[in-house]
């Protein structure tokens, strides 16, 4: 999907070292097969599960079934430096622009992730 200024990304994200509440959330949305490959795929491509922590193709399942849709506004902060990382998001539609160092000088680093990106 193309996405305008206008349009509201959707992600899928995990929380992380909370099985009680990952297993809730889980119970209450339940992904389509298109959503829950693309949630596997992006998975598989990030190099910090598949390279660094050679995640197994049943934990890699295992993770994809905790995922759970969100959706941010256009200008919602998704995620901020220093806060402690909890989650892993995957865009699953629009586009998320991360933005690193510091945004009122030309020394940050501006990035956009689009579908399947994590």
């Amino acid at each position: 999907d193309q996405s305008g200024a206008g349009d509201m990304p959707t992600a899928f994200s995990s929380m992380l070292g909370n099985r009680e509440r990952e297993e809730a959330i889980f119970e209450k949305a339940q992904m389509s097969p298109e959503d829950k490959e693309l949630v596997l795929q992006a998975i598989k491509a990030n190099v910090h599960f598949s390279e660094w922590l050679q995640l197994s193709q049943t934990q890699v399942e295992m993770m994809a079934d905790m995922m759970y849709q969100t959706t941010a506004k256009t200008g919602d902060n998704v995620v901020r430096r220093g806060e402690p990382g909890d989650k892993f998001y995957i865009v699953s539609n629009g586009i998320l622009e991360v933005f690193a160092g510091d945004v009122q000088t030309d020394n940050a680093v501006r990035v956009k992730l689009r579908s399947g990106d994590s």
